[in-house]
């Protein structure tokens, strides 16, 4: 179906989503529209709180139609908030633009919500794919962890992009990521994968896992108070402010004193995600 979810399949917004649990299973062939699926709900118009989804992801998609898949809820319009994805998200592509996530592929904002189980996206054909940890939120994500490694896979003509985080239009503060993101990819293949992701300004977060990429990740504004350790190309690119990075990068390592670890994230998020 074009809207699928373990609660609802569309939920438009005239009430919120509240304390609701799945499990079993949801296994899915979208249909030739755009489709949303989600561990809870399909595509949301209002707030989703305190959820958790224990029920397998599995999707496979042989059309060019989008797809949004993530274990809270595809697609929202509203606040994600106290939402945790506690099952494997797994996705079979042959064409076309796709998002896959552990808590939400777009939200108004995301937080205290946490990924804790693999991800896993696979193209033989021509695709573009991003994988999200948590999410992409038009204002804010705050507060989030996840820990679950990410494998996003694609064939030839295509891109991807992998994020340990996701992307937020405003700030992500206070995030946290110790997984590997793991990329496969074939000739004339365009991919990127972030620790943390992309958002106007980058604060207090902190990744531990081993990235391609961006071991933080890029804003706009400034990278302000994060810690990478993380073997990455890149450990904090560019905009950084009281940063530290003791990553086995490749280039452009951003070395600060240890007196940066005690006022950072480290102290901050990290007794909280582990």
């Amino acid at each position: 179906g074009r809207y699928v979810g373990g609660i609802a399949g569309y939920a438009d917004g005239k009430g919120s989503v509240t304390g609701c649990s799945v499990s079993g299973q949801v296994d899915v062939k979208p249909t030739y529209f755009t489709s949303y699926l989600g561990g809870i709900v399909g595509r949301s118009e209002g707030d989703i709180s305190d959820c958790v989804n224990e029920a397998v992801i599995d999707i496979s998609n042989d059309s060019s139609v989008a797809t949004y898949v993530a274990g809270i809820v595809g697609y929202s319009l509203g606040d994600i908030s106290e939402c945790k994805n506690e099952q494997r998200i797994t996705t079979d592509y042959n064409r076309g633009i796709h998002y896959v996530a552990g808590i939400s592929c777009y939200a108004k904002l995301i937080q205290d919500c946490k990924n804790n189980v693999f991800i896993e996206s696979n193209s033989d054909g021509y695709c573009d794919i991003v994988v999200y940890g948590i999410g992409s939120a038009k204002r804010d994500i705050i507060d989030c962890s996840n820990i679950a490694n990410i494998s996003n896979t694609t064939g030839q003509w295509s891109e991807i992009y992998t994020y340990g985080i996701g992307c937020a239009e405003n700030n992500i503060t206070r995030c946290v990521n110790i997984a590997n993101l793991y990329m496969d990819t074939f000739s004339y293949t365009s991919s990127i994968a972030y620790g943390i992701g992309t958002a106007n300004k980058i604060e207090y977060c902190y990744n531990t896992g081993d990235v391609d990429n961006y071991g933080i990740g890029t804003a706009t504004d400034s990278v302000y108070r994060c810690y990478n350790t993380g073997t990455c190309r890149v450990g904090i690119l560019s905009n950084y402010q009281e940063c530290f990075d003791v990553s086995k990068s490749y280039s452009n390592n951003t070395f600060m004193s240890e007196d940066s670890i005690r006022y950072g994230c480290y102290y901050i998020t990290y007794p909280f995600y582990i």
